[in-house]
């Protein structure tokens, strides 16, 4: 599993092999099968440890959550299966250990592929060569890979196929993806040049796609306008935000249809009947909530009512009276000096996007077209070893080189596992943060998806640097790199990622805008 970017030390495997972990007990363990035919000779041994990852630890992890089963395969050096070994998890420990019997002196590999409760493959990694000696242990270093896959889209740019499996279905350009806490997910669908085509849909977690607001495909309902209208007749011409709560309530960014001057509405429709944002609403139908003369780029759902949005330059929160204020980036500015780390409301933003808030309530912006992530405050505290005060914005990831921020280039090239302020970014998007206070974000020029750990460093998660499609300038030619589904994440490639969400199971989903499609890599 070759890299062509250099990868840091946070491949420390999980999966620690060796004899020297002792006090547990090992789960009860399939025969080890052999595949090919061996002369005769003693057995060496080849000793096998495997801690499973606890969701309430801290730490840096890479073994995905959840999983329940390490399948081991021994390779012979021409890539044939000697034995293989199924460790199943022991509810009363976090460690197994086990211990696989090979032929010795022969050249193996080691395959470890980790799977989930659902059964799917949630990590894998192979080894270099190693030699079993006669009659003495073996320790072999693997590192463990989360695996990509599709989960909707074929990847072609239409808006086809409803109440069908989700990857036989046809979704463009979408931008964002969300999660409930029924394990549904959503998708704002873009069809440029048609009235029809623009919605939300969503996919089931038997992975079945329908359309959820606005019509489903050869519709022939009308559209309705106004407030209370149900969310399936509701017109939508251009959704880029989109957030849902745990309890299915839905807020999006979207234009206001016929508008002239063009205006931009954000569009709540609530899971349940009750008052919100100072309206009496019925489940399932959109209300207007507030409207703006700019396009919004992202949107998100407060805990506590309120609703954040981007747009333009700046950043507005709509509280539960639906009043809307300024809170981060200078209003009306159109060509904003990047700021500093300073009052939020006095700071410049240039093209805001993403929104993500922690546990605290701190606001996180990805300050797209400045290359770099910040941290509005709301709860003092030392981030990222940066000792910051309530109403401040503060960046936390992105390289500052001779006041400027610098994106990936040949000048300030991409490196991986330093410190979020050493790091360059490109054009980032989506943001989401993980039960263990990690940040997630698209890193969409690059077209990667990296990660924020509490301690400051920014790691690659997914993507190898390559765009799935590119233009070749000196063979004049367009080249289609393989998307990498079913493999390793970061041998996988992306075009132009954008919005990120994560699942009730731990899965990270991400809005693969210009590749039509929606991926799933466990994390």
């Amino acid at each position: 599993m070759s890299c062509s970017i250099k990868r840091k030390a946070w491949f420390a495997p999980l999966l620690a092999l060796g004899m020297g972990l002792t006090g547990c007990q090992a789960p009860a363990l399939q025969p080890v099968s052999r595949g090919v035919s061996v002369a005769p000779r003693e057995s060496g041994s080849l000793h096998v440890a495997i801690r499973w990852p606890q969701r309430d630890e801290r730490r840096v992890m890479l073994v995905p959550l959840g999983a329940e089963e390490a399948l081991l395969t021994a390779l012979d050096a021409q890539g044939g299966t000697v034995a293989t070994l199924l460790v199943r998890r022991d509810g009363s420990t976090s460690l197994a250990n086990a211990r696989m019997d090979l032929p010795v002196g022969l050249d193996y590999r080691l395959s470890v592929t980790m799977k989930g409760p659902d059964g799917q493959a949630m990590a894998a990694g192979v080894s270099g060569l190693f030699v079993i000696k006669q009659n003495q242990a073996t320790e072999v270093p693997v590192r463990l890979d989360p695996i990509i896959e599709t989960v909707a889209g074929t990847g072609i740019a239409n808006h086809v196929g409803e109440g069908i499996p989700a990857t036989g279905a046809a979704i463009q350009n979408p931008s964002t993806v969300a999660t409930d806490a029924a394990g549904n997910i959503y998708v704002t669908v873009r069809k440029s040049g048609s009235m029809d085509g623009n919605v939300i849909r969503k996919i089931d977690p038997n992975g079945i796609i329908t359309t959820v607001v606005g019509l489903p495909p050869s519709s022939s309902e009308p559209y309705l306008q106004g407030d209370g209208v149900p969310a399936r007749n509701t017109q939508l011409l251009s959704p880029i935000g989109l957030s849902v709560s745990a309890e299915g309530d839905m807020l999006i960014g979207d234009e206001v249809p016929g508008a002239s001057p063009r205006e931009y509405r954000l569009l709540f429709i609530p899971a349940r009947d009750g008052r919100r944002f100072g309206l009496d609403m019925k489940a399932g139908c959109s209300y207007r909530i507030h409207t703006a003369p700019h396009a919004f780029a992202s949107v998100l759902l407060g805990p506590d009512g309120t609703a954040y949005a981007s747009l333009r330059n700046w950043v507005i929160r709509v509280d539960a009276s639906r009043t809307a204020v300024t809170i981060a980036g200078i209003e009306g500015l159109d060509d904003p000096i990047p700021g500093k780390d300073e009052k939020a409301t006095e700071s410049g933003l240039k093209t805001p996007d993403g929104l993500a808030l922690d546990r605290l309530g701190n606001l996180f912006i990805a300050d797209r077209n400045n290359h770099r992530i910040r941290l509005l405050c709301k709860t003092p505290g030392i981030y990222y070893g940066i000792p910051m005060q309530s109403g401040w914005i503060y960046t936390i990831a992105g390289l500052k080189v001779s006041e400027a921020w610098q994106r990936t280039s040949a000048t300030f090239p991409y490196q991986d596992g330093l410190q979020g302020l050493e790091s360059s970014l490109n054009f980032p998007r989506g943001l989401v943060f993980d039960d263990r206070g990690n940040l997630y974000l698209s890193d969409a020029t690059n077209n990667m998806i990296r990660r924020l750990s509490p301690d400051g460093k920014l790691l690659t998660m997914a993507g190898r640097g390559v765009a799935t499609r590119w233009y070749d300038s000196k063979a004049k030619i367009w080249v289609n790199e393989s998307l990498g589904d079913g493999g390793s994440s970061l041998e996988a490639t992306f075009y132009s990622p954008a919005g990120l969400a994560i699942g009730i199971h731990g899965g990270l989903y991400v809005a693969d805008s210009a590749n039509n499609l929606v991926r799933r890599l466990h994390i």
